[in-house]
């Protein structure tokens, strides 16, 4: 009914009779999503609901293609998110990797688990996966140099098992269990930069972080 009366903008509708619209869809639903549109909302924010996702994005001074690089990216990206998972007490089922090549092609990628988890070891053992698949089918890519790299984690949920108890598999063990909770000790005392691995610190001068992100 808007479309066929020439309402197809936000600012169509801001700009819209009162009358005429509330004579198309109601007087109520008229003042109510003409308010919105011009940013009206009564509604409180509110800020404890649980985050929806979680990602971070880097985008590289330079385009790289070198494998050790982007894989210290993405253990950078990983272990930066887990952190965030269990800061706010939560795990997550999704995991997913966003690619971009210098020629801005974008790949997507994700992998949804048995039972989420918040566990570092895990969450890093599945981007390199979505990584790895990424390459094998960019396999015969003339342009294979990448400029972006991002990592998303959704499918958020509050554990009903303590921590480790989730995807309880080998690699997830009590000492992993430990060296998540010292690296949380540290990063909640000193922030993120004081405490990382090795690997991620390599081609740190190459790129420029946004933000860690949350979606609620």
């Amino acid at each position: 009914t808007l479309t066929a009366n020439g309402i197809l903008k936000v600012a169509d509708l801001v700009d819209s009779d009162p009358v005429v619209l509330a004579r198309l869809i109601g007087p109520v639903a008229a003042q109510r999503l003409q308010a919105l549109g011009r940013g009206d909302d009564p509604r409180p924010v509110d800020p404890s609901r649980p985050a929806k996702s979680i990602s971070t994005e880097s985008t590289f001074d330079e385009d790289i293609s070198d494998p050790v690089v982007i894989s210290a990216r993405l253990t950078s990206a990983g272990w930066t998110l887990a952190a965030r998972l269990r800061d706010k007490q939560l795990a997550a089922r999704t995991i997913g990797i966003k690619v971009r090549f210098a020629d801005f092609a974008t790949i997507t990628r994700s992998r949804t688990l048995a039972e989420p988890t918040d566990r570092t070891v895990v969450i890093v053992d599945e981007i390199r996966r979505l990584m790895s698949q990424v390459n094998n089918e960019m396999r015969n890519r003339h342009e294979r140099a990448i400029r972006l790299l991002g990592v998303s984690l959704t499918n958020l949920h509050v554990p009903e098992l303590p921590a480790a108890s989730l995807l309880n598999t080998d690699r997830t063990s009590d000492r992993w269990q430990q060296i998540d909770e010292v690296t949380d000790a540290v990063w909640q005392r000193y922030g993120p930069s004081a405490l990382t691995t090795a690997v991620s610190t390599i081609g740190r001068n190459v790129t420029d972080d946004t933000p860690t992100r949350e979606s609620r």
